[in-house]
């Protein structure tokens, strides 16, 4: 409900505050005035709309899926959303790629996409002709076409003949509900500073949390039936 202006021959525009819509979805608006309390026999034609107020998230695992990359396989670095990201056939999203066996200076990206799909291809020297190591991908700025913004999102893998016991702990990771940020040496074994998670153990084979300084197992954390979890606290950081 908003105050007009007076003029009966100039258009007003009023912004519609859609926090009194409780949920998203479908719905079917129209128009109307009230003067004095009473209710116009004139309005506008009821329009079909679409609210969607929620971020993106990522569907399924990124890749590549088995934490190897190889050009040569043909493999690719991307990752699939639950929504369209790509509006106008354009993202706005940008990445970054991490060395973290020799830290250094960020490699650069460039990001395109196609629906759901965004696929990141590093700028400059294909990480197959850098050295071994294991990459670390972060994503961020990513929109549906409602201009939603997705959390930062990050994925790791290996390249080349790489130990992944070489290299030091990852940041504090935050591991969502069913393991989606897979910031990890692969998707079911992280490592880390400190780990928190309210996520769920999938009901097939073991996942595992090594940390150097914490373990925090929020109240929604689960382990499903046939699952099975690990947690070590020990000084990864020097292995």
């Amino acid at each position: 409900k908003n105050q007009l202006g007076n003029d009966p021959l100039v258009g007003t525009t009023q912004s519609w505050n859609t926090t009194e819509i409780p949920e998203d979805g479908n719905y079917l608006i129209k128009l109307t005035t009230i003067r004095d309390g009473v209710v116009g026999n004139n309005g506008s034609q009821i329009i079909p709309i679409k609210v969607d107020r929620s971020k993106p998230y990522v569907f399924g695992l990124p890749e590549p899926v088995d934490d190897n990359y190889d050009i040569n396989d043909n493999d690719v670095i991307s990752v699939n959303y639950n929504e369209n990201v790509c509006p106008n056939g354009v993202t706005n999203a940008v990445a970054t790629i991490e060395d973290i066996g020799h830290p250094g200076a960020l490699i650069n990206t460039v990001v395109s996409c196609f629906d759901n799909r965004l696929v990141i291809v590093e700028d400059g020297i294909s990480l197959n002709n850098r050295a071994p190591s294991l990459y670390r991908v972060k994503l961020s700025g990513v929109e549906d076409v409602y201009g939603n913004v997705a959390d930062d999102y990050y994925w790791s893998f290996l390249v080349g003949a790489y130990d992944p016991s070489n290299f030091a702990c990852l940041p504090d990771v935050y591991i969502t509900n069913n393991n989606l940020n897979q910031d990890a040496i692969n998707a079911t074994a992280y490592r880390a500073l400190v780990i928190t998670s309210d996520g769920e153990i999938p009901n097939f084979g073991t996942t595992s949390f090594k940390a150097q300084d914490e373990i925090i197992l929020n109240s929604g954390f689960e382990v499903t039936t046939g699952g099975q979890f690990e947690a070590d606290i020990e000084n990864c950081s020097n292995d």
